[in-house]
């Protein structure tokens, strides 16, 4: 089973970057020091656990990473697989994530059906829940584990 996080509001508490909630202003937050004072949120634990087991475990985030980023989900999250958003795309986050995960699977060799029977996605975004529940993964609504 592959099990998929979402980072922010997800396993990754990062609101003392978000500002006013624009892009600029994320932007302008996502500095070093910032990314280091994100915390772990309860779910956070599920895929530490998962990790411990030998799970496949991911991370699909609609961050643009940064080194920082890189540097605190591996230290404290080390998951196997890390996809997200490319720098500069403003797709909507359900479908920029379908896409990521659909490029993925075809990476692995696997047809998108044989991918979502051995998958589960916990997000907190509604539109990446349905988009992707829409095409066939299992998804959590994270928020019912904050």
């Amino acid at each position: 089973m592959l099990y998929i996080y979402d980072l922010d509001g997800t396993v990754i508490d990062s609101s003392h970057r978000l500002g006013d909630g624009s892009l600029d202003d994320w932007f302008a937050n996502n500095t070093p020091d910032n990314i280091a004072l994100d915390g772990l949120l309860p779910l956070a634990e599920h895929l530490k656990m998962r990790n411990e087991r030998g799970d496949e475990t991911m991370v699909c985030t609609s961050r643009q990473m940064t080194d920082a980023d890189y540097e605190f989900v591996v230290e404290n999250l080390n998951p196997i697989y890390i996809l997200h958003r490319a720098h500069g795309d403003d797709t909507p986050c359900g479908a920029m994530k379908l896409d990521l995960l659909s490029r993925f699977a075809a990476r692995m060799g696997l047809a998108w059906g044989e991918f979502v029977k051995h998958s589960v996605m916990f997000d907190d975004n509604d539109d990446v829940l349905d988009t992707l529940s829409d095409n066939g993964l299992t998804t959590i609504d994270a928020r019912k584990y904050q």
